[in-house]
């Protein structure tokens, strides 16, 4: 295969992949996508989106946004779009500033608000990414493995902007999508990444949330969150620390406990939310015998034994009410009762004598 045929292939394979993010698959319907006009403006499209569309949207000839509902009032992302008030642009532009300069006199506070907002999500979705909009803002974007009912990111992303302080002097959050069926229109739409912005010509791009460098990702590589649709029940966040220890969540799951998953078929059953016959049966009872298998394993790091109740399929911290508060009781709870038992034969006999509903699904995960 030549260069310029390698090259190809992979241009399609990105394209196919960006479509899969942000668009539905079984749509043909033409009010799925919208265009940007030089004035900054957007256009419905008027014919269903192809992948030529999306090449030009890659090559900055023309930039994509997508209405997140489809037919059946489900969707397949979240967006949250982080900006300047117009009453603090508009003296700005009557003064000459180009919407650059713009953004770079306030980067350091759409940063500040972008990493605030980013980690109230974090609980939710492992992998949240956040953007710079090519304009005067940031964009956060958190992507599903398969369509939803509208109302769960909807919920998501406000119960995350009740958690936030930010100057509302200074600064707008809106939530995508902001209503629920189609019922009440097409809805808004949002610029997607990787596209150049009409008026700037600065590309959408995901950036690091740190620094708000520019970060080298292709479509293929975004994580998308197997969340279970259930909604967060919305009920007062608990505030009862206590003891609870205080740490920082891994990244990703950790690599002792991905062999664990790999090599024991029973743990990966249970880890995703099938399999556990006897016990507490209940997402929580689950997440604690997750906990004890993997510190019985020598997985002793809280920052690690969190992630893996967080990340799991139809987690219970998806939808509880104030999500980092439960992981942090949870694994608290669980290397107080793993690590130090009242009585050391319990100890010896491993998870199972404590309700966990494993018993020689893991050998070596027991005794140590």
């Amino acid at each position: 295969m030549d260069k310029t045929s390698r090259i190809a292939r992979e241009l399609l394979r990105e394209a196919v992949a960006f479509h899969d993010l942000f668009f539905h698959a079984k749509s043909r319907a033409t009010r799925v996508w919208a265009y940007q006009l030089p004035d900054g403006s957007y256009r419905p499209g008027d014919h269903p989106l192809t992948m030529g569309d999306v090449l030009s949207h890659f090559s900055g000839d023309k930039t994509l946004a997508a209405y997140l509902l489809d037919a059946r009032d489900k969707v397949k992302f979240i967006g949250l779009d982080i900006d300047l008030v117009r009453s603090v642009i508009r003296p700005l532009q009557a003064q000459g500033f180009h919407p650059l300069d713009i953004y770079d006199k306030f980067k350091s506070v759409l940063l500040e608000v972008t990493r605030e907002l980013f980690d109230h999500l974090c609980p939710y979705f492992p992998r949240p990414y956040a953007a710079f909009s090519g304009g005067k803002g940031h964009h956060i974007y958190a992507f599903f493995q398969r369509s939803v009912p509208a109302k769960l990111p909807l919920c998501i992303a406000l119960q995350a902007l009740e958690q936030v302080e930010y100057p509302k002097e200074l600064i707008s959050i809106t939530a995508y999508p902001r209503q629920l069926s189609r019922r009440d229109g097409y809805g808004d739409i949002i610029k997607l990444p990787y596209g150049a912005h009409q008026v700037t010509g600065e590309r959408t791009r995901f950036i690091d949330r740190l620094k708000g460098e520019p970060l080298d990702l292709l479509p293929s590589e975004v994580v998308r969150h197997p969340i279970d649709p259930d909604l967060p029940s919305g009920e007062p966040p608990d505030e009862r620390r206590g003891q609870d220890l205080q740490f920082e969540m891994a990244d990703e799951l950790p690599e002792q406990f991905l062999r664990l998953i790999t090599e024991y078929p029973r743990i990966r059953e249970v880890f995703e939310g099938r399999g556990k016959q006897s016990g507490d049966l209940t997402r929580s009872g689950i997440d604690m015998s997750l906990l004890g298998v993997a510190i019985n394993a020598g997985i002793t790091d809280p920052g690690d034994l969190a992630a893996i109740i967080a990340y799991r399929p139809n987690a219970k911290a998806c939808d509880h009410p104030s999500p980092s508060a439960y992981i942090r009781r949870t694994v608290t709870k669980a290397l107080q009762y793993f690590l130090n038992p009242p009585e050391q034969n319990e100890r010896q006999a491993g998870p199972n004598a404590r309700g966990s509903g494993f018993s020689s699904a893991c050998p070596g995960c027991y005794g140590r």
